[in-house]
This record gives C-alpha cells, sequence and structure tokens, in this order.
C-alpha cells in the first residue's frame, strides 16, 4: 500500500510543482538525457510513466506514437497531466492508472497490462520505502526482456569521517521533506547496493551517474 502522507505532500504541491523544476535548468538537462536514452531503445511501442507527477514526459512521448500507461497515486498532480493531454493532444490514446489503480503492491502479472518500457523519472522511487517490492512489482508490469529506467536522487554526502564510514555500510538513508503541514519521507541508495536489492528481478544494463544534475540514471533489463 502507498504511504498516504506521499499523497498528501504531492497533492499540497501540484498546483506548484512545475514552476518548482522550471526553476532549476538543470532539471532541464536530465529530462532531455532520458528522452534521448529512451528513444534510442529498440522495438518499442507500450511506455508506462510511473510517478508520472503532472504530466512532464508526456509530451515527448506522445509526439512519438508510444501506446502510453500514465500511472500516478496524487488525484491532483494527475488532474493537471490530464489537462496537459486535453489542451495539446485531445486525440491522444491514453491509460491512466490513478489513485488506488497507481498503488504498484496491488499489481497482478496480465499479459493484457505488460508495457515495454517502464519510465520512472526523477526520484519516483526514492518515496518507496520497500524498494525491493517496487522492483518486484515494476518487473509484473514489463514485458520478457523490458526496460526500467529509473532516475534517483543522490545518496546524500555526509560530512564527518563518521557520517562516511556510516553511509559505506548503510543500505538506506532516510532523510524527511516538508512543505506547509505536509511532510514524506525520502530514500537514498548507494549504486551497489540498489543493484544487490534488484537482482533478483533486473540486470543493471547502464549506469551513468548525472552528478552535475544531483541525480543516477539506471537503465535495467527484466531478469
Amino acid at each position: 500500500m502507498i504511504d498516504s502522507s506521499i499523497i498528501h505532500y504531492y497533492d499540497e504541491i501540484a498546483s506548484s510543482y512545475n514552476s518548482r523544476l522550471e526553476k532549476d535548468a538543470r532539471n532541464c538537462h536530465v529530462r532531455n538525457y532520458v528522452r534521448q536514452y529512451v528513444l534510442e531503445l529498440k522495438n518499442v511501442q507500450r511506455v508506462m510513466d510511473f510517478g508520472g507527477g503532472t504530466g512532464l514526459d508526456l509530451p515527448w512521448l506522445i509526439e512519438n506514437d508510444f501506446d502510453i500507461v500514465f500511472c500516478e497515486p496524487s488525484t491532483k498532480m494527475s488532474a493537471i497531466a490530464r489537462q496537459l493531454v486535453s489542451d495539446r493532444f485531445p486525440n491522444a490514446s491514453i491509460t491512466f492508472e490513478i489513485g488506488a489503480s497507481a498503488d504498484f503492491s496491488k499489481w497482478c502479472k496480465s499479459p493484457d497490462n505488460q508495457v515495454d518500457v517502464i519510465l520512472s523519472n526523477f526520484s519516483a522511487l526514492n518515496s518507496i520505502a520497500n524498494i525491493g517490492l517496487a522492483f518486484k512489482q515494476l518487473g509484473l508490469r514489463l514485458t520478457h526482456r523490458g526496460h526500467l529506467i529509473t532516475v534517483l536522487t543522490h545518496f546524500p554526502q555526509s560530512t564527518t569521517s563518521w557520517d562516511k564510514s556510516r553511509s559505506c555500510m548503510a543500505k538506506q538513508q532516510v532523510s524527511t521533506v516538508s512543505i506547509g503541514s505536509r511532510s514524506m519521507k525520502v530514500y537514498y541508495y548507494q549504486k551497489k547496493h540498489l543493484v544487490e536489492i534488484a537482482k533478483t528481478y533486473f540486470d543493471l544494463a547502464y549506469y551513468q551517474a548525472l552528478t552535475p544534475y544531483g541525480f543516477h540514471f539506471y537503465h535495467w533489463i527484466k531478469r
């Protein structure tokens, strides 16, 4: 079950989310990097935008004629995505999985709901406490040897020698972000630990530290 604090937090920031991202030009570079990478993948027809937020990746997904599944638990964030599609792409055919239907923990395997690529951009996985379960369930939605593209926020940099030692041992670090009366936990991972967690379900095909932009890029292939 998705932590309700996550949904409440994103509902709270929905109206300002786009402007927050646009304030930092680095985010545009990251989105373009991901876009170009996905477009170079072969034999891709159906793409899931997992944790798609306000739909900022939808324009290029639609313009490249993908069959799109848009998955977002925050109804206020997804409402903005729906409006974007209605205003700019009224003829686009998109399957929206919103609210309870976006709860990945309840997904079941079915050939009818599988996709070739799952895109999890801009730290969507950083909000999931049980990332092992996330890998398992995302695998259920992928076709054989399907692609999982994830962009995660950097593991926090420790400042003291004790913190650095502790960080090397920790598989997960947790922080809390707040806005107004709402807060949510953010989970960070080092690459080696993430690979270890994912290995039952995915092979790591490519990794790039997008250090200037504060993110890690991972391309996983379903086992």
